[in-house]
């Protein structure tokens, strides 16, 4: 009975685990600071640079993202024009922590405030 009971505990901690690392992200939110845009119409990508929102009043380290999706790219491009904040979320494991610019991977959600 005991093994039963240890060999289900072993498989949930498993599969929590795995739900776990799924999720894990590098999540920013903040202003951008510039874009660039590379690749032709049918084939769309671009970088795209941002400052953290943070406690203190002048960041100076920058999170740089990848995005391949048309749509994303002009709806980014629109809120760096207005200067809205924005929430990006990329696909590596965790953010880095040093460095002057760090890489957040290829951006997986995008959500733009109308806040300036």
């Amino acid at each position: 009975m005991k093994k039963i009971i240890f060999a289900t505990l072993v498989v949930v901690s498993f599969v929590f685990a795995s739900v776990i690392a799924v999720d894990a992200a590098c999540n920013r939110s903040g202003k951008i600071t510039s874009i660039r845009i590379e690749g032709t119409t049918s084939s769309p990508f671009a970088i795209v640079y941002i400052r953290p929102v943070t406690s203190a009043s002048n960041t100076s380290y920058c999170y740089w993202y990848r995005v391949n999706r048309g749509g994303v790219i002009s709806v980014l491009a629109a809120a760096f024009a207005a200067n809205h904040t924005v929430y990006i979320v990329g696909n590596v494991s965790s953010c880095p922590t040093k460095g002057s610019s760090r890489y957040g991977g290829y951006i997986t959600r995008a959500y733009v405030y109308n806040t300036r």
